[in-house]
């Protein structure tokens, strides 16, 4: 959170949209996680979120990736 409310991010929103995680009810731990932005196929993703889930994956080691709506009239 340091790094989300840090004075050179005022004004940049770019925590993923969604959180996933799976759990193992057996050993009542979780499995794994991931964050997800969703887009549609023709929205872009900003310099900011790229750089959000470039920090989750390398530097947290944590899942996160862009997840496309495809929308159906």
């Amino acid at each position: 959170m340091v790094r989300h409310n840090g004075p050179d991010r005022s004004g940049i929103y770019g925590p993923p949209d969604l959180y996933f995680w799976v759990t193992s009810k057996a050993k009542k731990t979780t499995k794994y996680i991931r964050f997800v932005y969703v887009k549609r196929r023709t929205e872009h993703l900003k310099a900011h979120q790229k750089a959000e889930i470039g920090f989750l994956n390398d530097e947290l080691n944590l899942k996160a990736r862009v997840l496309r709506l495809k929308e159906v009239n």
